[in-house]
C-alpha cells in the first residue's frame, strides 16, 4: 500500500487501531519500519499496538528504541513506567503471602 506522505500513513494506522485491526496495522508498520528505523511516530504506534495486545515486553523494547534515538523523550519514559506499574499489579498475588504489611494495593 502506497501513501502520499507520512501524515497519511499515520492517520491510516490510527484508524486501523481505532477499528481494532491491530494485526493489520502492525503488519504495515513492520513493512515500513526497515526503511524508517528511526521513525519515532511509527515506533510509538507500534508500542501502542503491543500494549493493546498485552505484549508488554515488545512494547517496552520499542519504547526503549525511541529513548535510544532521542533520550529526551519523556512520553516514552512515562509509558515504560506505566507498563511497569501494570505488570507489577498484574503479577502481584496478594493471596500468596499472609504478610499484609506489604500489600501492593495500599501503596
Amino acid at each position: 500500500m502506497k501513501f502520499k506522505d507520512k501524515e497519511q500513513l499515520i492517520n491510516y494506522l490510527n484508524n486501523l487501531i481505532e477499528q481494532e485491526k491491530l494485526s493489520k496495522a502492525l503488519d504495515i508498520i513492520q513493512e515500513k519500519n526497515p526503511e524508517r528505523e528511526d521513525d519515532i511516530p511509527l515506533l510509538y504506534l507500534q508500542s501502542k499496538i503491543y500494549q493493546q495486545i498485552q505484549d508488554f515486553g515488545k512494547a517496552i523494547n520499542t519504547l526503549q528504541k525511541i529513548i535510544k534515538i532521542d533520550p529526551d523523550q519523556k512520553e516514552a519514559k512515562n509509558y515504560i513506567s506505566l507498563i511497569n506499574d501494570i505488570l507489577r499489579y498484574k503479577n502481584s498475588d496478594i493471596y500468596a503471602s499472609p504478610n499484609t504489611t506489604h500489600d501492593p494495593w495500599l501503596e
